[in-house]
């Protein structure tokens, strides 16, 4: 009997490879028993193929099925003793036939379309998540509104927001009106800024100077100070038209995008000096003016429709927010409800 053999293994493990007889036709690799010497006992052999077997090779010595020396060891060992790819390459056909469909699994269409399905399914979760938690914390914000109010309803006669102001409230996503740095603050009682000077008012006083203004679901409004376009999209949803001023440039294309990114279609926009109004689509059944004048503009009053009404902050240091009143003969009346604090209405 003639035979060639050899180890192979990792410390602590080792694979012995058993002899067969060539009988005149070259030495036959058959069998690697495994063999745990650490722990001086035997397993059952892993068995490891490495050539093609003689014709005459007794049935149960060839390979079916069990790994080639190639393939990773069970036990992440390597072989000390490098197989020449072209030597130890041959594969069973039931192997590859086992291969080959394992493959068609992972990658048939059906499989890529139900991963494809997770992962939108995923997504639409998170989103959904997020959107409930916006809508939550639109909620607490106006609850925290309805309980400031009364702290100022002595001189507005507004102790609790209407049914339709507080819809408007709670539907229009205040986050998506700020920047991203600070949108998780967006729901927080507190202007934040919007870049180039300019701010988004908190929303117990956007929620207030609307209240004042009393509008009619048919009613024409101009708003002087777009800002972001949040207070637009509040007015867009409470009225059937609304024209806005904004004379920051920069500020005026992030409005526009915002407002039509969001679907607010009855808001008309334009870049401008908002003191002298936009007298082509006068007279306004109500005008708000986001931004602090030192007196009420003119140009504002002329366009106010008889028994309309408008509501600013007036002042330079010490500002009041005002509402006015416009008669029927063209006389005006004002009534001072509160001190704040705005930013200067900025002029051409």
């Amino acid at each position: 009997m003639a035979g060639v053999g050899f180890l192979v293994g990792c410390p602590g493990r080792v694979f012995a490879l058993a002899l067969v007889s060539s009988k005149g036709r070259g030495s036959t690799l058959s069998e690697f028993r495994y063999q745990n010497r650490g722990a001086g006992a035997s397993e059952p052999g892993h068995s490891v193929r490495s050539v093609v077997p003689p014709e005459d090779t007794p049935f149960l010595l060839r390979n079916h099925g069990v790994p080639s020396l190639h393939e990773p060891c069970p036990h992440r060992c390597r072989s000390s003793t490098r197989a020449s790819p072209d030597r130890y390459s041959a594969r069973s056909p039931q192997r590859a036939q086992h291969l080959e469909g394992r493959i068609m699994m992972l990658w048939s269409p059906q499989t890529l379309s139900f991963g494809v399905l997770a992962f939108l399914a995923s997504a639409a979760l998170v989103t959904a998540s997020a959107a409930q938690q916006d809508a939550a914390d639109r909620q607490r914000m106006v609850q925290e509104i309805d309980a400031m109010l009364p702290l100022a309803a002595g001189t507005s006669g507004v102790a609790r927001l209407s049914p339709r102001v507080r819809a408007a409230m709670t539907e229009v996503p205040r986050h998506e009106f700020v920047p991203l740095e600070y949108r998780s603050a967006a729901y927080r009682n507190r202007p934040l800024p919007i870049g180039h000077g300019q701010t988004i008012s908190q929303p117990v006083i956007v929620a207030l100077m609307t209240e004042l203004l009393q509008l009619a679901k048919t009613d024409k409004v101009l708003e002087v100070g777009t800002g972001s376009g949040y207070q637009a999209a509040i007015l867009s949803v409470l009225t059937r038209e609304v024209y806005t001023i904004e004379i920051v440039p920069e500020l005026g294309k992030m409005a526009r995008a915002n407002l039509e990114r969001l679907g607010y279609g009855n808001v008309s926009m334009k870049i401008g000096d908002g003191y002298e109004g936009w007298s082509e689509h006068a007279p306004f059944d109500a005008i708000i003016v986001t931004a602090a004048p030192n007196d009420v503009p003119p140009p504002l009053i002329a366009q106010l429709r008889s028994d309309g009404r408008m509501v600013l902050p007036v002042g330079g240091f010490d500002q009041e927010l005002m509402v006015l009143a416009k008669h029927a003969d063209g006389t005006t009346t004002t009534t001072v409800i509160a001190p704040v604090r705005f930013v200067p209405l900025i002029r051409e």
